[in-house]
């Protein structure tokens, strides 16, 4: 499966890991307590990994939406001319 949008894949991973980690303490009775711990960690890890990397792609997004929004508002406040037209014949009526 192809993903367009690179946080969709990183929000699937978070969610298996979360999922593994649920299951693996509902049946850690059947685990010794080395393999539970070792798999904990494992899962704890790749949890915290992809929380870091979604946070880090949301720290990104907004960067670009300020500094685009800068962009538009230094456009309008830098230009001269009339941007909008407005129909007066129309708005008599």
């Amino acid at each position: 499966m192809v993903y367009k949008n690179s946080q969709t894949k990183w929000i699937i991973s978070l969610c298996f890991f979360i999922l593994c980690t649920l299951s693996l303490s509902m049946f850690h009775t059947r685990l010794s307590t080395i393999l539970y711990i070792i798999f904990n960690s494992i899962f704890l890890i790749g949890c915290l990994f992809t929380l870091l990397k979604i946070l880090k792609n949301i720290r990104k997004m907004i960067k670009e939406i300020r500094t685009n929004n800068l962009k538009l508002q230094t456009i309008f406040e830098t230009t001269d001319i009339a941007i909008w037209y407005h129909n007066i014949k129309k708005m008599n009526c």
